[in-house]
């Protein structure tokens, strides 16, 4: 089926960068002895309440690592 092997292949294909993006947060939580590292988005889709006022957003240590 067609619909199945384009799942497979793109499950294949985007492991590489979903591990690179994954060491990229590791390296940073570890920097900076974080307990999480939330994607806020999706926490909100889960109807997670994040206060950003006692957070802090990491995204651009993140692309950092990533040489983004």
């Amino acid at each position: 089926d067609n619909e199945k092997a384009f799942t497979e292949e793109r499950s294949k294909k985007m492991q590489p960068i979903i591990q690179k993006e994954m060491d990229a947060v590791d390296a940073v939580s570890k920097e900076g002895a974080y307990v999480y590292i939330i994607d806020t988005q999706a926490a909100q889709q889960g109807n997670i309440f994040i206060n950003t006022s006692l957070s802090e957003d990491v995204t651009a240590k993140v692309k950092a690592k990533l040489g983004i």
